[in-house]
């Protein structure tokens, strides 16, 4: 929760650029999102501050730490002053509402396609959801450091920084991170006008895609916090032990996440299955636009396979990655990986015989 990131370091001491952005601090407090609260540390109690556009949230595909080398400027300011300033907002909130997902699910895609209707603002992993999943974590343990009172302050401080948007901006749209579903019913509870996308795939689709040599960083590092996860809703369980195995505890403990979602709020989240999107994009983008209450953009709709956005890498945007070229990285996956893909499979029927509840995620 430290901020560490050189820099951080190099925004820390630029006094022009931070006397600038607090000049325009002074003049108009936080009622623009372009001032972004890119970071919070708790224990430092500090906040870093970067200077965004309406154009370069657009641009960007993740808000963590890839976006300090495009930002022009900012600077670290203590939380409390951080606080103050949001307290002080005189902008009414936007609607927002909320993309939740399991990993290389094409979470990124949807997110573009969704900023592509009138009003949108996309956030696309803001850094201080994962700080906040952190830190509703900490309130298990014995001695926590913080108290429940003040997690909900730190939440609502972000959600209310969420909710900012720009004079055209009708609602904005939170993409999370993969593992921070966890904290989704506090998210939820927080903002009662928000809807939620809960995006997934096949296990044998996730299993595969997961395997892949690109993917591993990704996968081990969320791999202790999903099983903590998986045995808090399961209970004891068979240990992954492979790449297959830990790639299909992913998938159930992000499937089983969303299923504590969607029980409590069936008419506020929609279940999206990223395979089925792929074969009728049309017709399952029109259901997420009605779901969120977005006029959905004629072109768009008309023809979403052949839109541009579905032919590039949405990570990238300046790499091409179609619909065909996922599908031969797929089965090309299958063919490298299968003995993975078989032990990953071969671990969830275990745990399916031993817990109904991993059965039905199967069968769904």
């Amino acid at each position: 929760m430290t901020i560490t990131n050189n820099k951080n370091n190099v925004v820390e001491k630029s006094p022009a650029s931070a006397s600038t952005l607090a000049a325009r601090i002074t003049a108009e407090g936080f009622c623009s999102p372009d001032l972004f609260v890119q970071r919070i540390d708790p224990l430092a109690k500090t906040a870093l501050i970067l200077r965004m556009s309406a154009e370069a949230y657009r641009a960007t595909s993740f808000l963590d730490d890839r976006l300090l080398a495009h930002t022009p400027d900012g600077f670290v300011m203590p939380y409390d002053h951080l606080v103050r300033w949001v307290h002080a907002i005189t902008a009414p909130p936007r609607p927002i509402h909320f993309i939740f997902h399991a990993g290389r699910v094409g979470s990124t895609l949807l997110s573009r396609l969704i900023e592509e209707a009138r009003g949108v603002l996309a956030l696309r992993e803001p850094p201080t959801l994962r700080t906040l999943a952190v830190l509703h974590d900490a309130l298990t343990l014995p001695k926590p450091t913080f108290s429940g009172a003040e997690f909900d302050a730190w939440l609502g401080t972000q959600m209310r920084l969420w909710r900012r948007g720009y004079h055209d901006t009708r609602c904005v749209v939170v993409k999370a991170t993969s593992d921070t579903a966890r904290i989704g019913q506090n998210l939820m509870q927080a903002a009662p006008d928000a809807n939620a996308i809960l995006l997934n795939q096949s296990a044998e689709s996730y299993v595969a895609m997961n395997s892949s040599a690109s993917s591993l960083p990704d996968l081990h590092s969320k791999a202790s916090e999903r099983a903590e996860r998986l045995s808090r809703m399961l209970g004891e369980h068979e240990t992954p032990r492979t790449t297959g195995e830990i790639a299909a505890m992913s998938w159930l403990a992000e499937h089983l996440t969303q299923e504590r979602l969607s029980h409590p709020w069936p008419n506020r989240t929609l279940r999206l299955d990223f395979d089925q999107f792929l074969l009728e994009p049309s017709l399952h983008l029109r259901a997420v636009f009605h779901h969120l209450g977005l006029d959905a953009p004629g072109p768009l709709i008309e023809n979403t396979a052949a839109h541009p956005l579905m032919q590039q890498y949405s990570k990238n945007p300046d790499q091409p990655y179609s619909g065909a070229e996922r599908a031969q990285r797929l089965q090309h996956a299958r063919r490298d990986d299968a003995e993975e893909i078989r032990r990953g499979l071969a671990w969830l029927d275990c745990v399916a015989r031993a817990h109904p509840r991993a059965a039905a995620a199967l069968a769904a």
